[in-house]
């Protein structure tokens, strides 16, 4: 039911500007994961040097949990949005796609997607699959991990202003 106020829509219990503004956050989540993520890492390759492709994977998947582990526990810390925790569900979605993708591919969605197709034969599909869709759900469910350990520490804003705190 649509309840029409005076200049003000909303639906139900949430109203449209918190629902934009939860999407905004998410899209400043997704951009944390992908972006933020890489940036962070990317200074680390050369301190571990790889020289196979199954190390580079190796060492891919490993600095992507340590780094979006760490950003997500920042960007919760800072911004105390549940979508921080949540992100990792719009990450999912678009591996789900990858297995659709990956499915009808030679090698199957398996050997695409878990990267061993990648280090084994160096099979461009599997090479693509593997980081356009397992390297991000990786880094969000990671990121959403960092989160919620944050959130254990921190708790919400809520409960900060139930608390007494300053909202900042």
């Amino acid at each position: 039911m649509i309840n029409a106020g005076v200049g003000r829509m909303s639906f139900g219990p949430m109203s449209v500007s918190r629902i934009a503004r939860a999407g905004g956050i998410l899209a400043l989540d997704a951009v944390g994961v992908l972006v933020g993520t890489a940036l962070l890492e990317s200074p680390l390759h050369p301190i571990f040097p790889v020289h196979s492709a199954s190390g580079v994977l190796r060492r891919e998947v490993i600095l992507s949990i340590l780094c979006a582990a760490l950003i997500g526990f920042i960007a919760y810390w800072k911004l105390r949005s549940g979508t921080s925790k949540a992100v990792w569900t719009l990450f999912l979605l678009l591996f789900g796609l990858g297995i659709f993708v990956s499915a009808h591919e030679p090698g199957g969605s398996w050997a695409q997607l878990s990267g061993t197709e990648c280090s084994n034969t160096m099979e461009r599909y599997g090479c693509i699959s593997f980081w356009a869709f397992t390297i991000p759900l990786i880094r969000a469910f990671s990121y959403s991990c960092g989160a919620f350990v944050a959130g254990r520490f921190y708790g919400s804003r809520a409960e900060e202003a139930a608390a007494g705190g300053v909202l900042g």
